[in-house]
């Protein structure tokens, strides 16, 4: 599915700072929103799912999606003590792999990921970083068969988790650089679409050399610096023998 849902759901978010859908207000239907955008149903879904993830609004039986309080009484926005903004996932939905993904993962490119899409928004709201993150059908099998489900746990760091389901991700394939994004992700970043954004591609791997789940975070150069955070917990299995070192690890550590 493209990418339209996230335009979608960022047009009716700037709407409601306008004013334009108060509080209690009910938002556009689905059959408006595909008339309005030329889009298909599950595009209108897509953009409406992301406002509800959010918090934005909320679901109601017989009345539609309506706008809610952007706070609930003891709920907050900040995040925990000794944390960073939390990336929000967006988007979970099966797809075919694409090609890279596919290689990634040593799948066949007629065979179906369970595609997760997270933003981090920086602090004016905008959001400043994606990551797209792919797991093969056998990865959220186990997670399953400990009661996790991918498609509702939204933490985008999957790594305790599939340590508890019997899967151990102990090595992890690192490549950063500078690159040409698509069209849908620098409308999202709001880059013109020929700037350049910081990719990083990791693919965790099992102890057995098994791709396991495969990320792609893209970064707007201009967000901050050429600056990049990686889960630890990614990192350990990389560094291997080093780690005893105590040096820091540098980009001849990762291997393309």
């Amino acid at each position: 599915m493209s990418w339209k849902y996230r335009r979608i759901a960022d047009d009716l978010i700037e709407a409601i700072d306008r004013g334009e859908h108060p509080v209690g207000s009910t938002l556009p239907s689905l059959n408006d929103l595909m008339t309005h955008y030329g889009v298909a149903r599950q595009t209108a879904r897509a953009a409406i799912g992301a406002l509800v993830d959010q918090g934005v609004a909320v679901r109601r039986q017989g009345f539609g999606t309506i706008v809610r309080e952007s706070k609930s009484p003891g709920e907050t926005n900040s995040p925990r003590p000794g944390q960073g903004p939390v990336p929000l996932q967006v988007y979970c939905e099966w797809e075919p792999a694409p090609p890279e993904t596919a290689r990634r993962l040593s799948v066949s490119a007629q065979s179906t990921v369970l595609h997760r899409i997270h933003h981090l928004r920086g602090a004016i709201g905008t959001v400043v970083r994606i990551d797209h993150q792919w797991l093969p059908r056998g990865v959220t099998k186990a997670l399953h068969q400990v009661g996790r489900d991918p498609a509702t746990d939204h933490r985008l760091d999957l790594v305790d988790l599939l340590r508890g389901a019997g899967v151990d991700p102990v090595v992890a394939m690192v490549h950063v650089g500078l690159g040409r994004a698509s069209r849908t992700d620098t409308d999202v970043l709001r880059m013109n679409a020929s700037a350049l954004v910081l990719t990083c591609r990791y693919t965790l791997h099992s102890s057995s050399g098994r791709p396991i789940a495969a990320t792609t975070t893209l970064l707007a150069a201009e967000a901050g610096g050429l600056s990049f955070s990686v889960p630890a917990s990614v990192l350990t299995g990389i560094v291997g023998p080093r780690q005893q070192s105590g040096r820091p690890l540098s980009g001849k550590d990762m291997p393309e």
